[in-house]
């Protein structure tokens, strides 16, 4: 599957055998928020054998991205002052429409500008763990 930034991942695994049971299983459920399994492919692999011994391996792979409304809604997630939120989301707004016209300095102005009020809100509205992501996001978008 593909997931945002702002998304949940949430994939289940299981593993049985009704003949003779399982002796062992690397079977775990993948759960957390998407922006913290960072952004790129990721492949999850497991393995389960039974008490025959015979063997068997699944794998599942998502990706996680990120796009200007994504970044937006994490960033209202994380922002605690909503004047300032709105502040952050008004530069994600504008940089997108410029970088749809194809004014790239003028949308790189603007992620500028979100950058710098990130780190001028840190430890205000703002934890400077959640600035750091939300700053990486902001260079990836």
């Amino acid at each position: 599957a593909d997931y945002t930034v702002d998304a949940h991942v949430s994939i289940t695994c299981t593993a049985s055998d009704a003949e003779s049971g399982l002796a062992s299983n690397t079977c775990a459920p993948i759960e957390g928020d998407a922006y913290v399994f960072g952004l790129g492919s990721h492949t999850y692999s497991a393995t389960a054998t039974d008490n025959a011994g015979n063997t068997a391996s699944a794998s599942t792979t998502f990706t996680v991205s990120v796009t200007f409304a994504s970044l937006t809604n994490l960033t209202r997630r994380f922002v605690t002052n909503k004047g300032v939120a709105d502040d952050l989301a008004s530069d994600l707004a504008e940089a997108q429409q410029a970088r749809a016209n194809g004014k790239t300095k003028q949308a790189d102005a603007k992620l500028k500008d979100y950058r710098a009020t990130l780190q001028a809100q840190t430890g205000k509205s703002i934890t400077a763990e959640r600035a750091a992501v939300l700053i990486g996001l902001s260079q990836a978008v």
